[in-house]
């Protein structure tokens, strides 16, 4: 389902790294740019209007969230 759902950039290295003493878990190491799949892909899609955030109150569209998100320092 990974591969068929997310967008990837290359094939993972790991798909499973995990230290339950931190606890830490981490998937799909050296593969995936989770900001891309959350918010880029959208973008140039005709699902660039639909809201991203269904409970913010002005334009939450992907788009919107995009333009936010490149000028937050």
């Amino acid at each position: 389902m990974a591969e068929q759902n997310l967008t990837w950039f290359k094939k993972w290295d790991k798909v499973l790294e995990y230290n339950f003493d931190k606890p830490e878990i981490k998937w799909f190491q050296g593969g995936i740019k989770r900001s891309y799949n959350c918010l880029d892909r959208y973008i140039n899609t005709v699902t660039r209007n639909k809201a991203a955030i269904i409970w913010e109150a002005d334009d939450g569209s992907y788009r919107r969230l995009r333009i936010s998100s490149c000028t937050m320092k």
